[in-house]
């Protein structure tokens, strides 16, 4: 069973961020966490969707022009 926060506690959405440009991949995390994002970045598509497994993200964002497997197979 999940255990659900407790009242007036803030939980930061966590966000997976997916690119090969490593001072994009930065520029991203940077600004999620300005943002009160809890991102967590990954260079490698294919070590994305390892952890995608594993894990549980609220959201991916990706570049869509990524090598093999591609960013488009984090589309849902």
């Amino acid at each position: 069973m999940s255990k659900e926060p407790e009242l007036g506690v803030v939980t930061r959405a966590t966000v997976l961020v997916v690119d090969d440009e490593a001072p994009v991949l930065r520029a991203l995390a940077r600004d999620l966490r300005l943002m009160n994002y809890q991102p967590v970045a990954a260079s490698d598509p294919s070590i994305a969707l390892a952890m995608l497994e594993v894990r549980r993200f609220d959201a991916v964002l990706t570049d869509l022009q990524l090598p093999v497997p591609g960013g488009g197979v984090f589309a849902a």
